[in-house]
């Protein structure tokens, strides 16, 4: 690398064991940065010498345990942009003819660097929240291990706690049995601690978020009556509450229920104003829980009007009123230039729009990974109990087959023992 350079890192391990790494800068033998057991980091540095840095990463202190590590390094420029582009240069010949027309070449320049940069954040947010995502849904598929490691030994455990107490049991009737009342009694002892023992130590845009309660139904009202408007597109996602599913509804200002989602968990739906039981006027979108008896939904929701081409343009279309006969004089299409800024605007929504429901995604799945925890709780401290409880009835039925005066013992030892 560079003299005088300077860069920005981020790194999040995404994958394996509790998630943690050990991160080192080095320049040379000297160290430069130093991190122990970190999730995730994100550093910029000014290097003062040119040469080879290394970025290392260490899991040595983790014994069987890999880590999957997702990683970017950025190299800026004084003014801490990542990419630069010279349109100075490319326009040199008519620089003297836009100077004479109020335009600054690098005033222009150094828009177009601002929005070079721009892009180059927004990739790197999507790159770091895809990183996110796959980090959600690792935790999530090891609690799924989890879950199914533990119901296996859970099973395990039962059925061999199942042939112990037949054997024991057997055996109280058994004249050749040397297992004797005092050894059955510590014998399933030992076993409700050893069973103890085990679960102890595993023991235009709108966005926006609305919680829909049980039972219930939430309409939302939207007026659409410019003409310039020719299509709206609406983007929904339950991110909370129950099975993550919600009936969702779109009503024309005519009364025709356009679309209609039964128990859906997302969904995107483009309406064109000019379809027949649509056109301009109020609109209601509505979310239906009145199948759920007591969760609440939690849904994020968006809502973008379109142009003729589809675009999206925010009042951007009226920013951008160029003088025609100017821009003419140099040969130049003010058609052109504005539909590639109208582009430029198009995909930056577009852009924001994605990074808005890889967040809504990345929501659900974390929601996703806490109802699972919890539900593993439950599940562990439910069979806890169950276990203890069966094994007291155990106990007390075994003891009451040496209870003469106990009812169940004569029940137990009817036809057996003389009795």
């Amino acid at each position: 690398m560079y003299r005088g350079a300077e860069y920005a890192y981020t790194i999040e391990v995404i994958d394996g064991g509790d998630l943690n790494i050990n991160f080192m800068m080095l320049f040379e033998d000297k160290i430069l940065l130093k991190e122990t057991e970190k999730v995730e980091g994100s550093h910029k540095l000014f290097m003062k010498e040119s040469g080879d840095y290394q970025l290392c990463f260490d899991n040595s202190f983790s014994y069987q345990t890999r880590k999957v590590l997702f990683f970017e390094l950025f190299l800026l420029d004084e003014n801490g942009s990542f990419d630069e582009t010279n349109m100075i240069e490319e326009f040199g010949p008519v620089r003297q003819e836009y100077s004479e027309l109020g335009f600054e070449m690098q005033k222009f320049q150094k828009a177009s660097n601002n929005i070079k940069n721009l892009l180059n954040k927004i990739e790197y947010h999507q790159s770091l929240l895809r990183a996110y995502e796959a980090r959600d849904r690792s935790v999530m598929n090891a609690n799924l291990e989890r879950v199914t490691l533990w119901s296996v030994i859970n099973s395990t455990v039962l059925i061999i706690v199942g042939l112990l107490q037949v054997y024991m049991i057997r055996s109280l009737f058994e004249d050749n049995s040397k297992l004797g009342q005092y050894a059955v009694i510590m014998a399933l002892h030992h076993l409700v601690f050893l069973v103890l023992s085990t679960y102890l130590v595993v023991a235009d845009e709108f966005a926006y978020t609305v919680i829909v309660p049980a039972g219930k139904t939430e309409c939302y009202g939207f007026t659409i009556v410019n003409g310039k408007y020719r299509s709206f597109e609406v983007d929904f996602q339950v991110i909370a509450g129950g099975g993550l599913d919600i009936t969702f509804y779109i009503t024309s200002p005519t009364g025709l229920r356009l679309i209609n989602d039964l128990k859906h968990t997302d969904g995107t739906h483009k309406v064109d104003l000019n379809m027949v039981g649509a056109g301009y006027g109020d609109y209601l979108f509505c979310f239906d829980n009145t199948f759920s008896i007591q969760s609440d939904k939690r849904v994020f929701f968006e809502l973008f009007l379109l142009d003729a081409q589809g675009h999206f343009l925010g009042g951007f279309d009226q920013q951008i009123n160029v003088g025609a006969e100017l821009l003419h004089t140099l040969d130049t299409r003010v058609d052109h230039f504005q539909n590639v800024t109208t582009n430029v605007k198009n995909n930056l929504n577009t852009i924001e729009r994605l990074q808005r429901q890889y967040a809504s995604i990345e929501l659900a799945d974390r929601t996703a990974i806490e109802r699972s925890y919890e539900m593993i709780n439950f599940w562990s401290v439910l069979h806890l109990f169950v276990m203890l409880f069966a094994l007291s009835v155990q106990v007390y039925m075994v003891r009451s087959l040496f209870e003469e005066n106990s009812r169940i013992g004569r029940i137990l030892r009817k036809g057996r023992l003389d009795d």
